[in-house]
């Protein structure tokens, strides 16, 4: 049998996702990762919770943060 253990974040009950200084804005705004970077950052987040919380974008947490915040 396998099993599947869950990550740190999962753990914690929250989300892995790109740190939000990850990504860039096209001019409509659009999200796109950074290609500047070897390594992308991830993150622990909340993500789901209704609130833009300090590390979340509308690019890594859409559902909770509104678009251009």
């Amino acid at each position: 049998t396998s099993e599947i253990l869950q990550d740190e974040c999962e753990a914690k009950g929250m989300t892995r996702v790109l740190a939000k200084n990850a990504f860039i804005k096209d001019s409509a705004g659009n999200c796109f990762e950074s290609v500047a970077q070897m390594q992308l950052p991830t993150i622990c987040v909340p993500c789901g919770n209704k609130i833009c919380d300090e590390q979340e974008s509308d690019c890594n947490c859409p559902q909770d943060c509104k678009k251009n915040t």
